[in-house]
């Protein structure tokens, strides 16, 4: 507070202007006998209180309790110093933020609680303190007898006809033989209208059984004493919520009870109210994250053997977009306006939709029929498609929504949450204005590719990868003149992982370029072993080379290099690109081939014919072999539906380069049979398993140090 002589800071003379106000709307509802000034002073302190404490809601609570015990007991009181805190407190002008202030709205709803529920029990104990008076009144009249009667019988009615709570006597039978001009007033019927009435014909339908199982158990003596809140008609239709205090006093030779009623309705509404806020969005007034939380853990637990709960979990696609150009004010109304339509999409038993928060909402259902879920989706998407007018425009918005019930794995509102997010998530991906259902092996199977994606990065650090080498073998005396460089992965969890998955992983995540580099060096420094080892009959290796690799600015450069380090001369390394890889408007690839071209460095066509083939260009890149897919040689067996066809492909395919100069590897050669035809075609080199599975470096060694260069007749190898 302001000591005298000091002049006062910002924040005091804020608060004293708050007190002013919170003073002359206590004077005019107000009986205590206090001049304005001192009552702006005792305010004065009061609005220090709760703004200086550092517990807000504690300081509020001893101000609402303060307010009784100065006098001011009618609930019009409660009422202007809610209005006036609501309006006015904390002042906008006090300065810096004090102690315990809390200018935030829901600060200042748990501050306006606090006032109410302090004062609401400060007047509770007035009122039970009144009673006890009351009731040791009635006792010291029975004992005092006829001497003090007319003493105690003052006493009773001054307390009973003053009294500011509401006072009735109830004899056995629950009819009101007394009644006091509070109560009259609470309930809006004159006295006289009161006595002989039921208590309980005066109490609403819904608390009408807890009030008489109370009267029960009193004038049974089973209870001493009870308390409860009830809600009483008046005449006009409206309602008034009382607290009840209720406790039995002798009265001749039957007990009658002594029924005291604290007008409660002010601060029902406001905690109806402060409810309300907390589990409902502002904007939107639909039931908010909380709230849906708890209706879905509410019906999961209900759930029949044949009933379900299902989630649609929803979000607008481009809202940010909105908010950016047309304004936050058409965001908030894009909201509503799809908030109402949501509504109607829902509206029926056991369905709820809410605002989880930004853009995001969500539409909880209890339906037997797991079906209607998916039909509200489409319902959805169609109605929020329709234009929504916001700030002059016409504006489209579209929604993506993750469809999935209770039947997966678990059912928790947490596990629903989730996968329905999940499914949301696909929607997104596929382009929104969509919905998705759950799909739990979609899910696995997403989940193994994002655990493989994170383990590639981790094997290729740890250098987990093996190579393997396949026999490349000419056809015209099964000698081995090369090897290709197959790249092979075992995950510590998952075992054996197919190249084609995590070589497409790699190139997904952008870690093709390393892994290329890895299995060039890789597969060069083998080469040089062996071409230290068996020299001018070394076998070449053949890499496959991704389109990433080849458009990288520095390949012919790094190559070089690596083949200069390791020893290895140029004409012993393949490299081999897809047709897709070579097709390109990029001059640079096609420079970097011929570079590595002009060192010695063999070019290959892999694949060759299942993409877009253009022999013409082909002959114009430093290309020296094409290797024929195997699909086209499995068409090669006897007894194939595709062997004319493929037969006459595969003969074309090797006229044609052999007339463009190029030699033809086959692929994928499993039988004697396949084999023979294409050495009759005059196919040039072969592989696949019927002459070696692909396998360790030293398999191939002793393959080319076993033939010798001497022709035989290929044997498989197993």
């Amino acid at each position: 507070m302001t000591q005298p002589g000091q002049v006062p800071g910002p924040a005091s003379a804020a608060l004293d202007e708050f007190a002013q106000h919170w003073a002359r709307a206590m004077a005019q509802i107000s009986y205590v006998p206090v001049r304005l000034d001192e009552l702006r002073q005792v305010l004065l302190g009061y609005a220090e209180r709760m703004a200086g404490s550092p517990d807000g809601p504690a300081a509020a609570r001893e101000v609402g309790a303060a307010l009784v015990a100065d006098g001011y007991t009618n609930v019009s009181a409660l009422h202007a110093t809610v209005a006036a805190l609501a309006a006015h407190f904390p002042p906008h002008d006090a300065g810096p933020e004090l102690p315990g202030e809390t200018p935030d709205r829901v600060g200042r709803t748990e501050l306006l609680g606090a006032v109410a529920a302090g004062y609401a029990r400060a007047l509770r104990e007035r009122t039970q303190r009144e009673l006890e008076s009351i009731i040791r009144a009635v006792l010291t009249a029975r004992r005092t007898a006829e001497r003090a009667w007319a003493a105690s019988e003052a006493r009773f009615e001054a307390l009973f006809v003053s009294s500011a709570s509401g006072i009735c006597v109830v004899d056995p039978e629950n009819r009101i033989v007394q009644a006091n001009p509070a109560l009259a007033r609470m309930l809006d019927r004159p006295v006289a209208e009161l006595v002989r009435r039921r208590l309980t014909g005066l109490v609403q339908a819904p608390h009408r059984a807890a009030v008489g199982q109370a009267l029960d158990e009193l004038h049974a003596g089973r209870r001493t004493h009870a308390e409860l809140d009830a809600a009483f008609g008046r005449p006009d239709g409206g309602t008034v919520w009382l607290r009840l205090s209720l406790a039995p006093v002798p009265h001749g030779e039957v007990t009658h009870l002594v029924v005291t009623a604290q007008d409660d309705t002010e601060r029902y509404h406001l905690q109806s109210a402060l409810s309300h806020q907390a589990l409902h969005d502002p904007l939107t007034n639909l039931p908010n994250r909380a709230l849906v939380l708890r209706r879905l853990d509410e019906l999961i637990d209900g759930l029949g053997p044949d009933e379900h709960v299902g989630i649609c979990y929803l979000d607008l696609d481009g809202f940010k977009t909105i908010n950016d150009s047309f304004g936050h004010a058409a965001g908030d109304d894009v909201l509503r306006t799809v908030a109402a339509r949501l509504a109607g999409c829902v509206a029926g038993p056991g369905w709820l939709a809410g605002r989880l928060g930004g853009d995001e909402f969500v539409i909880v259902a209890a339906d037997p029929d797991p079906t209607r879920l998916v039909r509200v989706a489409e319902r959805v998407v169609s109605a929020v498609r329709q234009p929504i007018p916001a700030a002059g425009h016409q504006l489209s918005v579209s929604v993506s929504i993750g469809v999935t019930d209770d039947r997966i794995p678990h059912s928790q509102p947490s596990d629903l949450m989730r996968a329905a997010d999940i499914a949301l998530y696909w929607a997104k991906a596929a382009g929104g204005d969509r919905y998705e259902i759950y799909d739990a092996n979609r899910h696995d199977a997403q989940a193994l590719r994002s655990t493989l994606a994170s383990g590639l990065r981790s094997a290729l650090h740890r250098d987990d990868f093996t190579l393997r080498y396949q026999p490349i073998v000419r056809l015209a005396d099964g000698v081995p003149i090369g090897a290709e460089v197959l790249l092979r992965w075992t995950h510590p969890e998952h075992g054996p992982v197919a190249p084609e998955i995590f070589i497409d992983l790699a190139e997904e995540i952008g870690l093709i370029g390393q892994l290329g580099r890895w299995v060039l060096t890789r597969g060069c420094q083998q080469a040089a072993h062996w071409y230290r080892d068996l020299g001018e009959r070394a076998p070449f290796v053949s890499v496959n080379l991704s389109a990433r690799q080849l458009h990288d600015v520095g390949l012919a450069d790094e190559l070089l290099r690596t083949l200069d380090e390791v020893g290895l001369p140029a004409s012993q390394l393949q490299l081999e690109l897809t047709e897709s890889a070579l097709l390109g408007p990029a001059q640079g690839p096609a420079d970097a081939l011929r570079a590595l071209a002009a060192h010695g460095v063999r070019v290959a066509v892999d694949d060759f014919g299942t993409g877009y083939s253009n022999l013409a260009y082909l002959r114009r890149l430093p290309v020296r072999e094409l290797k024929i897919a195997g699909a086209f040689i499995e068409g090669l067996t006897p007894g194939h539906p595709g062997t004319p066809a493929d037969r006459q492909i595969v003969a074309s395919v090797i006229a044609l380069a052999h007339g463009l100069n190029l030699t033809v590897t086959a692929e994928g050669v499993e039988t004697r049979e396949q084999a023979e035809l294409l050495r009759s075609m005059g196919c040039d080199h072969a592989q696949g398993w019927w002459f070696a599975r692909p396998g360790e470096p030293d398999v191939l060694h002793r393959m080319v140090v076993r033939e010798g260069g001497k022709p035989v007749d290929p044997v498989p190898t197993y």
